[in-house]
């Protein structure tokens, strides 16, 4: 890729000083990881780590951010790590609950910015925070008040990539495999379909094409909420 000309962004998962090797039943994970963050890094590639968090790992999340930062590590992506059926099997209530992530990731938020690290900071969900031009975006909030129209894309997110399950089938969001696997839910397989066709008509594209007013209309929950 560096010899020609190409330079993504790369994305690799750290899930916390002291506990990525723990997240990923791997020991010897977490060293294996910020090697490679920094062969990425000396070689000219930006870096934007994805940190999963929860109720264990929460209070080592300011001094990750520092590590990552004093590494040169672009951004950094906190996720809160959701209530997936195979996490809560092994985990139990190891999730964060919303209101409290919330309330732990302001707490850190308000941390970070008095810190003077210039590391961009992407809360799942919340807020993105840009020291270096001293701005900050809420992430629900995606209009104004007068803005709103039922055509906004309902998963903007989805829409420019393609996640694959490792049996074939895609998914809108790699995350809600494993729920969609439990609820007998498939929108098409690449052991059987060709991607082209996927892409161009099926249950697939629909679900990624839908719009903010399709979710609202479907939902009487969605549809009430102001």
């Amino acid at each position: 890729m560096k010899e020609i000309g190409c330079r993504p962004l790369m994305k690799i998962s750290f899930d916390g000083i002291g506990w990525h090797d723990w997240m990923r039943s791997r020991k010897g994970a977490e060293r294996l990881t910020l090697d490679a963050m920094k062969r990425c890094l000396d070689n000219g590639f930006d870096v934007k780590s994805q940190t999963q968090v929860r109720r264990k790992n929460v209070g080592s999340m300011m001094p990750t951010a520092r590590m990552l930062n004093d590494l040169g590590v672009t951004a950094m992506r906190i996720i809160r790590t959701t209530e997936v059926p195979r996490w809560q099997a092994n985990a139990g209530d190891a999730c964060l609950g919303m209101d409290e992530y919330y309330e732990q990731m302001l707490a850190f938020s308000e941390e970070y910015i008095r810190s003077g690290m210039g590391m961009d900071i992407d809360i799942w969900n919340y807020l993105r925070l840009h020291p270096r031009s001293r701005s900050f975006r809420i992430v629900p909030v995606t209009c104004a008040e007068g803005e709103y129209r039922d055509s906004i894309p309902g998963r903007r997110s989805t829409r420019g990539m393609v996640a694959v399950t490792s049996s074939g089938d895609v998914v809108p969001c790699i995350q809600a495999s494993g729920t969609m696997l439990k609820m007998n839910v498939h929108m098409g397989n690449l052991h059987r379909d060709r991607l082209k066709d996927l892409l161009s008509a099926s249950a697939y594209l629909d679900n990624v094409c839908s719009t903010v007013g399709d979710v609202r209309n479907s939902s009487p929950k969605c549809g009430a909420c102001k």
